[in-house]
């Protein structure tokens, strides 16, 4: 089950402009473990944990973010996938895996993932800046 995120970027970053990214520090989870990666906001890691524990078919299983678009416009992809593809770069927790694959890892290194469900039950996740 791909999702594709990208156009919410540039509705992030005119909101960033506004000065409303300040409440997002509070709400960044611990879950890094190198400080230049993606990080995610709790909301993030919760909801994909739930998504990939309902469509896991390995213990190892994560969320693998990848490269689906363009330099001039950058997209990525979400899927579930078993485990990590050689040169991922594996971020998460006990709860959840997320691998990045090594484009997308760089592109990402200073953003933070969000996510939420609306009241239909889609998932949208959205790319933040990370918090000073």
């Amino acid at each position: 089950m791909p999702s594709e995120f990208g156009a919410e970027v540039e509705c992030v970053r005119r909101v960033r402009n506004r000065g409303s990214d300040t409440a997002l520090a509070g709400a960044v989870s611990r879950n890094r473990k190198e400080s230049d990666l993606l990080t995610l906001t709790e909301n993030a890691n919760t909801i994909a944990a739930t998504i990939v524990a309902q469509q896991a078919t390995t213990p190892d299983a994560g969320l693998r973010i990848h490269s689906s678009g363009t330099e001039a416009e950058p997209r990525f992809a979400v899927t579930i996938v078993p485990t990590a593809e050689p040169g991922d770069a594996v971020i998460g927790d006990e709860d959840l895996h997320v691998f990045l694959e090594k484009a997308a890892a760089e592109a990402l290194d200073d953003k933070v993932l969000d996510a939420a469900v609306d009241e239909q039950g889609a998932v949208s996740f959205t790319l933040l800046p990370q918090p000073a």
